[in-house]
């Protein structure tokens, strides 16, 4: 009863009906078209619910001992009210089982790791693997994103099976949702997700005959957002006849270009010199675009644009005449 209520609560958040399963007795007393139409039902239901499969079904010959799959990473988001189950069904609900043992580790964005083991032999004591009705994976998940992959390894003999395996969940990425993937930096939803590392510089304006001129640009250690663009501006203090309700104005820039995967991306600018004593600066713009969950008690994900201009507010100022 404890899995039907946990996957109630799933699906209740993300706007979904319920449908629990029956009693072991009734299952095993119910006729073969029953169970057939309860598993097409579960397939329909399961439409519903983000969920990836991890492994297919599998039955074959290994050296004892060998771990014989490997899964790719998969992303999860973990929150107060976000879940994410193993089971045999893309709804959470339906047993699984692996030969012999199931190894999942789970990286944090913080770069923290922790492994978890479940051995379905119980050290090869029972007759046979022993099914799991399910595995709630969110106490193994650290707060925010979660890389995740999973390994399938022989204990006890050389003749190996396991069913389908499901990752499934209010906070698991779809890949149906995430798109195309063509950056390398990230695969998370096409590379929507983190934020770019990188270290700005900037020079100070100089004169240069009657033109100003700068240099700024950064240095990128790792791009990780896909969506990450970059722009170096030249700008200029604009301010009232009485020198009051001043507001920076672009003079000179750059296109908006994509952020470099990694190392420099320096520019320099010129423009003309305007008559008097004014201020100028150089200043590097980084956008992008980066996926931070789901819209609360649904499945629909959340983007959030984010920008980091060096220098902001009302810094990095120089006074230049001509």
């Amino acid at each position: 009863m404890r899995r039907n209520a946990l996957i109630a609560a799933t699906l209740v958040a993300a706007g979904m009906s319920f449908a629990p399963l029956p009693p072991a007795s009734a299952q095993a007393e119910a006729q073969p078209e029953a169970q057939t139409a309860a598993q097409a039902e579960a397939r329909a239901e399961a439409k519903a619910l983000p969920s990836v499969q991890v492994a297919a079904r599998y039955s074959g010959t290994v050296a004892r001992g060998e771990t014989y799959y490997r899964s790719g990473d998969f992303a999860v988001w973990r929150s107060s009210v976000s879940s994410a189950f193993l089971s045999g069904f893309r709804n959470a609900n339906g047993r699984f089982v692996v030969d012999d043992v199931l190894t999942m580790t789970v990286t944090g964005e913080n770069g923290r790791t922790q492994t978890f083991r479940h051995d379905f032999s119980r050290n090869c004591t029972a007759p046979t693997p022993q099914p799991l009705d399910y595995l709630n994976l969110n106490k193994y998940l650290f707060a925010g994103l979660n890389t995740v992959r999973f390994a399938l390894s022989d204990k006890c003999g050389d003749v190996v099976r396991n069913s389908d395996i499901f990752l499934s969940g209010s906070g698991v990425i779809d890949p149906a949702v995430a798109g195309a993937r063509g950056c390398s930096g990230s695969n998370w939803v096409g590379g929507i997700t983190g934020s770019p590392a990188f270290i700005p510089s900037t020079n100070p304006p100089q004169r240069k005959d009657r033109r100003v001129q700068g240099t700024a640009g950064l240095s990128v250690a790792n791009r990780i957002n896909c969506s990450a663009s970059v722009q170096v501006a030249l700008e200029t203090k604009v301010c009232n006849r009485f020198g009051y309700n001043c507001n920076p104005r672009t003079i000179a820039s750059t296109t908006i270009e994509r952020l470099p995967a990694a190392g420099p991306h320096v520019k320099t600018l010129s423009a003309d010199c305007r008559r008097g004593t004014h201020s100028y600066r150089m200043q590097v713009r980084v956008k992008w675009v980066t996926w931070t969950g789901w819209a609360r008690q649904t499945v629909v994900p959340k983007f959030e644009t984010r920008v980091r201009n060096t220098p902001d507010g009302d810094r990095g100022w120089t006074r230049i005449s001509c």
